[in-house]
């Protein structure tokens, strides 16, 4: 069995590149800072992969190989992207800020969490995130959804003001908030984030 990471220069990758496979076409690789070999779908349907700075492209075609089924499965299950126009994209922005920064101030304030700023854009994987100084930003994309999933971005960005990671204390600190975050996660699951 070939190893799954291996230190010859000859077999690195660049930081960037592409393989191609025979179902999948081609595969943007990006050599990264990582312990794992990864591969994700991008709303457009392309895949691509992540991978640690010594991996082999054999490891990779053997993990694409072992999840093809899966692969396959989840790039028909994508959700369908609806194009927008520009001005549809500005109207979205507009109603994105006019909604979203009160919406953030009225559950921290309702539930007690403390942030320092909240901004909005059109990001391409992403519903939201929060940074180290607790600086929140929003996907504009949320206010298309129903208003329980539009609370479970904000509320789940909100607590990790108070844990910058996924453990179990994070967990239930939303849960105390939002004790059906797991139904509303894997609602979720079934949008897109990306508005093009």
């Amino acid at each position: 069995m070939a190893a799954l990471f291996s230190r010859r220069p000859e077999r690195r990758l660049k930081s960037i590149t592409s393989i191609s496979d025979r179902e999948f076409g081609d595969i943007k690789v990006t050599r990264a800072h990582t312990s794992r070999l990864a591969i994700k779908i991008e709303p457009n349907g392309a895949v691509e992969a992540t991978i640690p700075r010594y991996a082999t492209l054999i490891s990779l075609r053997a993990l694409i190989d072992k999840n093809r089924a899966k692969l396959r499965r989840n790039l028909k299950n994508l959700p369908q992207i609806k194009h927008y126009s520009e001005s549809e994209i500005k109207q979205i922005r507009r109603k994105a800020h006019e909604f979203l920064p009160a919406r953030v101030d009225f559950l921290a304030r309702r539930h007690g969490f403390r942030y320092a700023k909240v901004s909005l854009r059109n990001q391409k994987t992403r519903w939201g995130s929060c940074s180290s100084k607790n600086n929140l930003s929003l996907n504009i994309a949320l206010v298309l959804l129903r208003p329980e999933l539009i609370d479970y971005v904000i509320l789940h960005e909100l607590a990790h003001t108070k844990h910058k990671n996924h453990s179990a204390d994070f967990w239930r600190c939303l849960e105390n908030v939002l004790p059906n975050y797991k139904n509303l996660r894997r609602e979720l699951k079934k949008h897109t984030t990306f508005l093009k």
